[in-house]
């Protein structure tokens, strides 16, 4: 924490690279992704249930 309060340049280059990641993570996107693992795992218990 004291070395991002005494440097500017560290704090924005953080800011930066933490706007980059969550970019494309709107609400639409996170539900469509928690929609897909939803999909995937009734999936993989329907294999399993029907072996």
């Amino acid at each position: 924490m004291r070395a991002l309060a005494a440097d500017p340049a560290l704090r924005a280059a953080f800011g930066a690279a933490g706007r980059a990641t969550v970019e494309g993570r709107t609400w639409a996107a996170v539900g469509d992704r928690l929609i897909g693992h939803y999909t995937n795992v009734l999936a993989a218990r329907r294999t399993v249930v029907a072996a």
